[in-house]
């Protein structure tokens, strides 16, 4: 294989993850952003939304209400890093969807990533009080709301399905013919 042939077959994966870590960190913001509106209008402390994601590092510093910027800045950092490995994901299994059913699995992913964090990683990550803390109602709007919000970022970065779709191409595999492959 040349170089040329190399770049070529790697090129289009970029803008999938690219694409799918924008649209990740662009749901983070949006959910972010409402949460401490929320916060703020209920009265509650608003900087205690925002060092929540610290809290496996942290642990009950996160709940103080107040300023701690280092606490602060660790869970804005930490939700959006988590945001674009989600969004990341999203792009490999919804590249070739329409643009609806983009939005459509948008929603759905919410409600997966919602299931595999509480489920999975909260646990894993020994967070359970903060999730506990939490209700079910405002949480499950806030994912699903990420997942539209995933979906709607990754918009610029789709591609309309092709004929590779419907016969067996994915997102991971290059677009080879049968001459190409040696």
């Amino acid at each position: 294989m040349t170089e040329t042939e190399a770049m070529t077959r790697t090129e289009g994966r970029h803008p999938v993850f690219a694409g799918g870590a924008l649209a990740g960190v662009v749901g983070g913001l949006v959910v972010g952003v409402l949460a401490l509106a929320a916060r703020t209008v209920r009265g509650d402390a608003p900087w205690v939304g925002l060092k929540i994601a610290a809290y496996p590092f942290l642990g009950d510093r996160v709940l103080k209400p107040g300023f701690d910027g280092a606490a602060l800045v660790l869970g804005v950092v930490d939700h959006l890093a988590v945001s674009a490995i989600w969004g990341i994901l999203f792009a490999l299994l919804a590249f070739g969807l329409s643009r609806w059913a983009t939005v459509g699995f948008g929603a759905a992913w919410g409600l997966i990533v919602l299931f595999v964090m509480s489920y999975l990683v909260v646990p894993l990550a020994g967070a359970t009080r903060v999730e506990d803390a939490m209700s079910v109602g405002p949480t499950v709007l806030a994912h699903v709301t990420f997942g539209v919000a995933v979906g709607l970022a990754f918009l610029p970065f789709q591609r309309p399905q092709t004929d590779h779709h419907r016969h067996g191409w994915h997102p991971g595999l290059p677009l080879t013919g049968p001459s190409s492959s040696a």
